[in-house]
């Protein structure tokens, strides 16, 4: 009986040529797509500002410049009775800083620490703090979230010198309990707000553009505007206090002693003042709650301040 053999079908050549072309064709845009990327991983870190990618600048900022004064201004937009604004505005605040700094070695840069502003490219002013008063224009303005720093680009170098920048900028007081933030306590059933300040150790740079180093001291003069029903403070000798309209008063403070960024503070808050004199002569201020019964750090801040307590209501402190 005649044995049968089958013979396997072979693929023709030109189904192979094809199947071979299909499989170089994915090999070719996996590659396109991982080569990229990878490429994109390997590389250091970047940002893009008019499609100029720039490295980005260490964490700690060049010794070129030397800050001497900030002329700081801040208005609050804190829920109040007494003023009537866009409520999509509330707990933020709007800020305008004139910077005072000395160029000790040429630069073509000016970098500052910010954290979570904005600040308006169009504000930007630099002149140098001479006779002439030239300005510096600028070329680009760059941030990088990652070191918390603005860099801005300039369209000459600084020669060494005296210099005055400007920028007016905006924020969100936060809910944390760092940089610029919001806080509240109720009294006769009302939920009262306070907006309050922790720069320590490097948090000033949330309530404005600065050099935000310990070493880097500077003097600060600060104006804060809020809701004529609170009072704003700070650690420096109040100059004046005006109501401007609308609802709003402008407190000034004289210029601060040098220190660094994280010792400045801002409260803005309807807390009620009591003052004294400590044994060695010197005058101790508190602010407490308006609701003194309720307020149970009255007698501490009293002992801690060195001034003995005394009922809130007297005009001075018991004999």
């Amino acid at each position: 009986m005649p044995v049968q053999v089958r013979l396997k079908r072979s693929i023709p050549v030109p189904r192979v040529i094809f199947y071979g072309l299909i499989a170089a064709l994915v090999l070719l845009c996996v590659l396109c797509i991982a080569l990229p990327l990878l490429i994109h991983l390997l590389k250091p870190r970047c940002a893009k500002t008019d499609d100029t990618s720039i490295v980005e600048p260490p964490i700690r900022l060049s010794s070129s410049l030397i800050p001497e004064k900030y002329f700081l201004s801040i208005k609050l937009f804190l829920p109040s009775s007494t003023v009537n604004y866009d409520r999509n505005m509330d707990f933020t605040f709007s800020g305008n800083v004139t910077i005072h700094f000395q160029c000790v070695q040429e630069t073509s840069e000016i970098a500052l620490h910010v954290d979570r502003l904005r600040i308006a490219e169009s504000s930007f002013h630099l002149v140098e703090r001479s006779l002439q008063a030239k300005q510096i224009k600028l070329d680009k303005m760059q941030t990088f979230v990652a070191v918390e720093q603005t860099v801005f680009r300039l369209a000459k170098p600084l020669k060494p010198g005296a210099y005055a920048l400007h920028l007016s900028y905006s924020g969100i007081l936060s809910e944390s309990l760092e940089g610029f933030y919001r806080s509240s306590y109720v009294e006769n059933n009302e939920k009262k707000w306070l907006a309050v300040t922790q720069f320590q150790p490097t948090h000033a740079r949330r309530a404005l553009p600065c050099f935000d180093e310990p070493h880097l001291k500077a003097e600060f003069a600060i104006t804060v505007t809020a809701p004529s029903n609170m009072k704003a403070l700070s650690n420096a000798i109040e100059e004046s206090e005006r109501l401007i309209g609308g609802g709003w008063k402008t407190t000034r403070y004289k210029l601060s002693p040098k220190m660094s960024t994280y010792l400045v503070a801002i409260v803005v808050c309807e807390f009620e003042h009591t003052a004294a004199k400590t044994k060695r002569g010197t005058l101790a201020s508190f602010r407490d709650c308006q609701s003194h019964v309720n307020c149970q750090f009255c007698p501490y801040s009293s002992a801690y301040g060195l001034v003995r307590p005394w009922s809130l209501k007297e005009s001075s402190p018991r004999k």
